[in-house]
This record gives C-alpha cells, sequence and structure tokens, in this order.
C-alpha cells in the first residue's frame, strides 16, 4: 500500500487516533509529518511477507523502531525532522548491515507517522507488524520482548530546539529497562518530548514478536470512522468491527493531572465511573469492581466537538462518550504479553494490572 494522498493520510490518522486510546502524541503533529514527508518521497506500507519475498536471497538487515517519547501534555515538547538523520546515523553505525524496514513502537495519532520521514530518508518500506497496535506509556512495552532476559538493545534519540541549551542528542546501549529510562530523562531535559531510533531486529524476530497487520487495520477503521456524514454511526461501525462497545457518556469531574518524568497521571469521573490514565486510559473502576484494565482500549470522543481526545485535552464538565475494546481483539507484541512490564506501571499509579490480565501475559 503506498500512502501517496492526503485522504489515505487522513484514514490512517482516524484510525490511529482511536487506536491511541488516549495516547499516541498529537493528530497534528502526526498529519504535519505525514504531508512532510509525501513531498519529500514515496511512503510504502507492505507486508512482512513481503518483505521476506524482497530480500530472500540478501544478507543480513535490520528492521529499526521510530518513536516519540515524552508527555503530551508538555506545552515545551518539540522535535524537528532534522533529528531523524542524526539517530538514525547514529544506530546505523552500530549494525554489521543495511536497514530494510522501519516500523513505530505504537500505533497512535503523531506515533504512526514517527515512520514515514525515516522511510523518504532511507528509501525502505514500513513494515506493516509495529511494536504494539495501540499507544502504550512505558518504552519496555514497545521493544518487542527485546527487555526480557539479558538482551540488549541500542537507543539514539534527539529533542528539544536545536543551538539552545534545551536541545538533546544522546545514544546509549545497555538494557532495555536502562536505556528507555535515559531516554525518558532526555525527553523531560528536552523540554517533553524526544524522536528515538532503537532496537534493531531481524525479519524473523519481528515475524514472532510484531504486531502483525496494525497498520491496516488502523487505515480500515479510519476510514470508517470518516466514511458517513453521521459521527456516532462511523463509532458503531468501528465497535461493530472490533467486538466493543460504548461504555457511558457524561460530564467530565473530579479531573486530576500531574507530570513526572515526561509522564502525565491523573483520574476523572463520568456517569459514575471512575478512569485513571498514565499518558494513556489505564482502567475504568466502579465503586465495587474493575471493568476495564489496559491493554484494553479505552477510547474518549468529545460530544460537542465530535473529535476523539486525548488524556492532555480532558477537563472537567466537559462531555465525553467512552468506548471500550477488550484487548483480546487488538493484535499486540510481545512487549504487552510480558508482566514485568506492567510492574513499574503498578508502582507509579498505584493501580493492580496483572492480576487482571493473566490470560495475556507470561
Amino acid at each position: 500500500m503506498l500512502y501517496d494522498n492526503e485522504e489515505k493520510i487522513k484514514d490512517l490518522l482516524a484510525g490511529s487516533l482511536f487506536l491511541g486510546g488516549g495516547g499516541g502524541g498529537s493528530p497534528e503533529e502526526g498529519y504535519a509529518r505525514a504531508m512532510s514527508a509525501l513531498k519529500q518521497g514515496k511512503v510504502e506500507l507492505i507486508s512482512l511477507q513481503e518483505l521476506r519475498q524482497r530480500h530472500k536471497n540478501s544478507g543480513k538487515g535490520y528492521i529499526v523502531t521510530f518513536s516519540g517519547v515524552g508527555s503530551p501534555a508538555s506545552e515545551s515538547a518539540f522535535y524537528s525532522d532534522q533529528v531523524y538523520p542524526r539517530i538514525t546515523k547514529l544506530i546505523q553505525k552500530q549494525l554489521d548491515g543495511p536497514i530494510i524496514g522501519v516500523i513505530p513502537c505504537e500505533i497512535g495519532a503523531s506515533s504512526s507517522f514517527e515512520t514515514f520521514i525515516p522511510a523518504v530518508l532511507l528509501d525502505v518500506p514500513i513494515i506493516d507488524a509495529p511494536c504494539n497496535g495501540r499507544a502504550h506509556p512505558l518504552g519496555t512495552m514497545g521493544s518487542l520482548g527485546l527487555e526480557r532476559g539479558k538482551n540488549h538493545t541500542i537507543q539514539a534519540a534527539a529533542g528539544g530546539r536545536e543551538n539552545t541549551d534545551d536541545y538533546v542528542e544522546m545514544f546509549a546501549e545497555g538494557s532495555v529497562e536502562h536505556t528507555s529510562a535515559l531516554v525518558r530523562n532526555a525527553a523531560s531535559l528536552a523540554g517533553g518530548a524526544v524522536a528515538v531510533c532503537r532496537n534493531p531486529v531481524s525479519l524473523s524476530y519481528l515475524e514472532e514478536h510484531g504486531a502483525k497487520g496494525a497498520y491496516s487495520l488502523a487505515t480500515e477503521i479510519g476510514h470508517l470512522l470518516r466514511s458517513g456524514t453521521d459521527f456516532l454511526a462511523g463509532i458503531e461501525k468501528v465497535l461493530a468491527h472490533l467486538g466493543g462497545k460504548r461504555l457511558c457518556c457524561g460530564k467530565v469531574s473530579d479531573f486530576q493531572l500531574s507530570t513526572d518524568n515526561a509522564l502525565d497521571y491523573g483520574s476523572f469521573s463520568i456517569a459514575g465511573y471512575r478512569i485513571g490514565f498514565c499518558n494513556e486510559f489505564m482502567t475504568v473502576s466502579t465503586e465495587s469492581s474493575r471493568l476495564y484494565t489496559f491493554p484494553d482500549l479505552i477510547t474518549a470522543f468529545d460530544i460537542d466537538s465530535k473529535t476523539i481526545v486525548s488524556t492532555a485535552q480532558i477537563k472537567n464538565d466537559q462531555k465525553l462518550l467512552l468506548t471500550a475494546v477488550p484487548y483480546e481483539n487488538l493484535p499486540l507484541g510481545a512487549g504487552l504479553k510480558n508482566r514485568k512490564n506492567y510492574e513499574p506501571l503498578e508502582r507509579s499509579t498505584g493501580e493492580a494490572f496483572t492480576c487482571y490480565l493473566d490470560s495475556l501475559l507470561k
């Protein structure tokens, strides 16, 4: 598939915003990045099978992950397109073969498009097997299982406004946990966000650990959302396609937000439900029970503006419609199937996760 016109970009954007689950970055940034890439060259999406066919007679090659890391609520977060060749060069210098494809760490309104400019600059395709088919808050969750055991990886990151004290550029090698922590600290120092190139893997490894078909799914559900003039009808089409449901509709109250180390934490109430978030929506509970737990997908729609909203956009008295899709119906990568990756989330939020996810976690 070629993302070669604005309508395809808008379909991918709408679907990615839905699958962002309250996170995944800014749709304005994603759209701008996509259109900038189209001005520079061809953006091609191919399947794992097609990538294997293209390289069946070649030597060693690598697929790398591009992502943005930081706080969606930060007003000072910034990085330019110029950082992509810099961080790519830092990674390529460490490899014994060429980069043959790129993937995002997650599907999200900005995240899905982090690959577009690198794909054009490197003249390689985007592979339809992201690290995850929905957005997530922690770098280890988008690390394709490399965080298990004693695997080491490499990461390069850059962000902030060039030629100012805020600009940060870094390269790190070590465990996924340690290098991800360094990247998140760099994002905080850079004003809130950095672009990252990381975790080179082989085609065989990606086939086993990636979220296959997630780009295609995002494009498909985005088209469903945009295909009619009725806002609510489009939502119903997507929920039917994904096996999801309307959860509740009402006004936001008791909204709370704090930011720590480039992560946004908070909660709010709506129609008798309490929703917690850490960048993405994490939990939905009543007084007596937990109803949904990340990586279940919770998406919020502003009733007045008829738009999908992120956790950074929520405010008291806002009228929202919330929908929910069980994680079993989503393409998830290996990073969201690792029990240990939820333990930092449990510590930072004070909420339980793993006890609700026994059928998913290993």
